[in-house]
């Protein structure tokens, strides 16, 4: 999975890959960060929610070279329609089976339009100089 930026209301998707000797299933989570304050100063904290229940992963290709001669091979995507700052934060894709679990996470970034074009400008300004 990849770290992705998008702009206010841009959907997005994250892919999960998946080869397993066996039927595999996923379950997505999101993480997000949070600054909580304190008379102490303020510390990080973090919240983790499941978005997704239990579903079997879409095999895309079936292929002989596993070590029992099968690898079934395919894809989870998760898709934010209409993402907005609340979605900032980290997706995890979990595949499991009957031989264990994997995670694998990835971050998502939404922005304002205008801070992209201007961020954009700027990168392009300095390029040319």
């Amino acid at each position: 999975m990849t770290n992705k930026t998008t702009v206010l209301g841009n959907k997005v998707s994250f892919h999960c890959h998946v080869s397993s000797e066996s039927v595999t299933y996923v379950r997505w989570y999101f993480k997000r960060y949070a600054v909580k304050e304190s008379t102490f100063g303020n510390s990080m904290q973090a919240t983790v929610t499941e978005i997704r229940s239990i579903v079997p992963v879409k095999v895309s290709s079936f292929v002989g070279n596993g070590l029992n001669g099968h690898l079934f091979s395919g894809e989870s995507v998760f898709l934010v329609k209409n993402p907005s700052l609340h979605d900032e934060g980290e997706y995890i894709c979990e595949a499991f089976n009957e031989h264990g679990r994997v995670r694998w996470g990835a971050f998502l970034v939404v922005v304002k339009g205008d801070f992209l074009l201007f961020n954009f400008f700027i990168i392009n300004v300095f390029d040319h100089l």
